[in-house]
């Protein structure tokens, strides 16, 4: 009993020791926890605004580049390294049904190129940073797949409208000007049906953001083509409904398709 009372009080002198050496590390790992929380909680509530509400989410302000900047490489670059571990892009490149045409900018001079619009303008940093198609061997389908950048919003973070009917055309028009020898359709009619904000690459909260716009020839009569196509986000979701009338005009001929 009395060694009992004797080694009691060191037991106690040694736990408030042990707790006096531990009280100033407590409002550390408070701290800690506290930044941690707040951090996961900042980045979650960002990440499903973005998702939820059209138009919301940080703005990007860093500055556009020109045409011949080294600073739009590392952004082609990592457009490239997206679109190769694209699965539909995997799937395509894999089949013997699809042909892959690079992205025109790629064929193109740079004093050709800063004239044009997406192999141009549209195309770089923070903008256009992939743009591919695939071809069907039947010739009236195709496919293809764009990475866009938040430089092209109307609302923050969502693409512009008018970015995306100047892609539709794009693709309908390359797939309908191929169903004519001379390759002189020009657009005679455009329709957009808007289905869903695309969301554009910011490269934080969406880091791939490749859309997919699968065209395919409906009619084609001596100098019209009629071509539809649907835009889609890498889940499957339709973003855009297009239809165009494409026409061949009377006594024009145009440069050649490598020219344009």
């Amino acid at each position: 009993m009395l060694r009992v009372l004797c080694t009691a009080p060191r037991r106690y002198a040694s736990t408030v020791a042990t707790a006096a050496a531990a009280a100033p590390l407590r409002p550390l790992r408070v701290l800690v926890a506290a930044t941690s929380l707040g951090v996961l909680t900042f980045t979650f509530g960002a990440t499903s605004l973005k998702s939820v509400l059209p138009g919301t989410g940080p703005i990007d302000g860093s500055p556009l580049h020109a045409h011949d900047s080294p600073h739009n490489l590392p952004a082609l670059h990592t457009g490239a390294s997206v679109l190769a571990r694209n699965a539909t892009y995997q799937r395509l490149l894999a089949s013997d049904e699809w042909t892959l045409v690079p992205d025109a900018a790629e064929t193109l001079p740079l004093r050709v190129r800063v004239t044009k619009l997406m192999a141009g303008t549209l195309r770089g940093h923070r903008k256009i940073t992939a743009n591919v198609c695939f071809v069907h061997r039947d010739g009236v389908r195709a496919v293809s797949l764009l990475r866009i950048g938040n430089a092209l919003c109307g609302h923050p973070n969502v693409v512009h409208g008018g970015v995306l009917a100047t892609v539709a055309d794009e693709a309908l028009g390359r797939l309908a000007v191929a169903q004519f020898p001379d390759g002189g359709a020009v657009t005679a009619r455009l329709e957009v049906n808007y289905r869903a904000p695309a969301r554009a690459v910011d490269e934080l909260f969406v880091r791939d953001g490749v859309v997919v716009l699968e065209a395919e020839v409906v009619e084609v009569a001596e100098r019209k083509a009629t071509v539809k196509g649907v835009l889609k986000d890498e889940d499957g979701k339709t973003l855009v409904n297009t239809k165009a009338l494409f026409v061949v005009p009377r006594n024009w001929r145009p440069r050649p398709l490598a020219e344009h």
